[in-house]
Formats: C-alpha cells, structure tokens, sequence
C-alpha cells in the first residue's frame, strides 16, 4: 500500500497539470485495491462492475451482432435486465413490481422522448430507402474518403466562383431525383 501511495504522489507532482493524473490514480486504486471499487456496488458484480451494468453491456453487443434484429435483441435484453432486478436488487424506488411501476413513473418522460426519436429516425430511414436515393447518390457524390464537401461539382469550378460544395452538390441531386420518380 505504501508504494502505491509513493507511485500516486509521484505521478500526480510529475502530471500536475493535467486531470489525466488524477484518473490514473483512480485507476491504479482500483486496480491494486479491488475493495475501494466493490464499496461502491451494491448487490451482485462481475469484478467490480454491477451484474445489470454487464447485463446491459451484453445487450449491446448483441444488437451490434444480431443488427437485423435489433428489437427482439434490445426487448429481451429489457426483460432480462427487469428480471433480474425483480429477482435481486430492487430499484431506487422500491423492491418488485410497485418498485418497477415507480421507476417508470420517475422515468416515463425519458422513456417517452426516447421512443419518439426511436421512430421518427425509423419512419426517416425507411423514406430515405424507399425515395431511391441510396441508388442515385452515388452518381453524384466523390468516390474517395473526402465525401460531398470536398468540391463544387465541375460547372461551378470552371465558371470561376466556388459556391458551398454542399449547396452545390444539391441542385443536380435534386433534379436526378425529379427526373427519376414517377
């Protein structure tokens, strides 16, 4: 413990300007001392970290995996994770189902918000897919890594003034697309 305590003071005299001393501090503490980590956890973890933080980790990995089916993928990660805070922990607001009818009560303007994003960016996807531009962009757009905004199209570069690449690069998109739809 008292090299740690030396290692600690030394680092933060040598990094004393910068916060990332104090965060390898906290980390070298955490390591060295995994009871300083645990004080913080209340009920079941995995080193350290709580079952329904590595529950939820898990979730993310598998909507990163199972991608097409990403809403049967996060609604079982949901109810395992409801599950298992049923089951053991409890919520702030209380134990079992009045506990979880409490949370959501605190949460329901989050969870509100959070499934009209959900949607408006579905509903947008699923309008950018079925208007065909996918398929037209590309005719359009740079082919290498600097994307739409590196360059005026080639009429606006030979008349001798450069508008914004963006703004410029829209006109011909949008008439392909009016010429493209029924």
């Amino acid at each position: 413990m008292a090299v740690l305590l030396r290692f600690a003071i030394k680092l933060i005299k040598y990094r004393a300007q910068t916060r990332s001393a104090y965060r390898w501090v906290a980390f070298v503490a955490m390591v060295f001392c995994p009871d300083v980590a645990n004080a913080a956890v209340d009920g079941p973890s995995v080193g350290g970290v709580p079952v329904d933080f590595v529950l939820f980790a898990i979730t993310l990995i598998c909507v990163g995996l199972f991608h097409h089916h990403t809403l049967a993928v996060g609604l079982t990660g949901m109810t395992t994770i409801i599950a298992y805070k049923l089951a053991f922990t409890g919520f702030k607001a209380g134990d079992g189902l009045s506990g979880l009818a409490a949370h959501f009560g605190h949460e329901w303007v989050i969870l509100a918000n959070l499934l009209g994003l959900l949607l408006g960016f579905a509903l947008l996807s699923k309008h950018f897919e079925e208007s065909h531009m996918p398929a037209l962009l590309p005719r359009f757009l740079p082919d290498d890594w600097r994307g739409a905004v590196s360059r005026p199209p080639a009429r606006a570069r030979d008349a001798g003034h450069a508008p914004q690449p963006a703004i410029a690069t829209a006109k011909p998109i949008a008439a392909a697309i009016a010429a493209g739809m029924p």
